[in-house]
């Protein structure tokens, strides 16, 4: 009977992870109060540890799972790796993407925007004054689940940033992101920029 019991609950455990979406964030639990949870260069028990989570860590970003589901794939200082997943538990009432506190960047030219989930949208390129728009909407592609657009507008034009959950690398760094992410400025300095996205916590 316990074997029984044991076997639903696994069951129901993978099939909720299976479920969830990524990127997403996680905090840290279940870890002892004088350690902390190793992240490794591969998804396995033996592989090298490349940094180390603190124990009551919150806003872990996980991009995705193992195929065995026993490992979450997250970035910690400059480097992506693996941490064991029983030790990390899903924030609860993150909001839906583009409606999340989010944080892009890409290069040539070097970029970073700020869309926060209340505030405005904000934009630095390298060598120039922080740009802003009033965020005004936020949408899901048609049909899609993976897809997503938030709007900012001002008088001289709008700001377009389209988020996709996929793979995306930055071409900088040994890291590698849930969101990839093309900005459309319009108006008379139209630009059209590419590049990553991180989740923020609230």
């Amino acid at each position: 009977m316990i074997r029984f019991c044991a076997g639903i609950i696994l069951t129901l455990w993978a099939g909720s992870l299976s479920a969830q979406t990524f990127p997403a964030l996680y905090d840290v639990t279940g870890v002892a109060a004088d350690d902390a949870l190793n992240v490794r260069a591969a998804p396995n028990a033996a592989a090298d540890i490349l940094s180390v989570l603190g124990q009551d860590e919150a806003g872990v970003e996980v991009i995705g799972l193992s195929q065995d589901r026993n490992w979450a794939q997250v970035n910690s200082g400059e480097a992506s790796g693996w941490a064991a997943t029983r030790f990390l538990t899903l924030e609860k009432d993150y909001p839906y993407l583009p409606m999340a506190n989010l944080s892009c960047f890409g290069t040539e030219p070097f970029w970073s925007l700020r869309k926060p989930q209340i505030g405005r949208i904000s934009l630095d390129m390298l060598g120039s004054d922080a740009s802003n728009w009033r965020q005004n909407i936020s949408h899901r592609a048609q049909g899609r689940r993976d897809r997503f657009s938030a709007v900012g507008i001002r008088e001289d034009g709008e700001i377009i940033v389209t988020l996709l959950r996929e793979s995306c690398s930055d071409g900088m760094s040994d890291q590698m992101f849930g969101i990839a992410t093309d900005v459309i400025i319009t108006g008379a300095n139209l630009m059209h920029l590419s590049g990553c996205c991180t989740l923020q916590a609230n």
